[in-house]
C-alpha cells in the first residue's frame, strides 16, 4: 500500500468515526421540555422527570445543551440540569 492510499484510508476512517460520534451524541438520552406549575423542566422518553421544573422557559436540547430562561436572563444547561452558561 502506498503512502497516498494509507492517507486516504486514514481520512476515511476518521470521517466515519466523527460521523459515528455525532450520531451517538444525538441518540443518547433524549430529554423533552415540559411545563408544570408555570415552570419548565425536562422528562425522558419514558416520561420520568430528568430535570425538575424550575425554568421560566425551556428549549429543546441540541449538541447536549438546551437554552433556558430564568428571571429574564438566558443561559444553557446540560442534560443533568447544570448551567453550562449561567443565565
Amino acid at each position: 500500500m502506498s503512502k497516498k492510499d494509507a492517507l486516504i484510508a486514514a481520512i476515511v476512517v476518521l470521517v466515519v468515526l466523527i460521523a459515528l460520534g455525532a450520531w451517538l451524541a444525538t441518540r443518547s438520552r433524549p430529554l423533552y421540555p415540559v411545563m408544570s406549575g408555570g415552570k419548565y423542566g425536562y422528562i425522558d422518553k419514558s416520561a420520568k422527570v430528568a430535570i425538575p421544573p424550575r425554568f421560566d422557559e425551556g428549549g429543546n436540547f441540541s449538541e447536549g445543551m438546551a437554552v433556558v430562561r430564568m428571571e429574564g436572563k438566558y443561559g444553557y444547561i446540560d442534560k443533568s440540569g447544570k448551567a453550562v452558561i449561567a443565565p
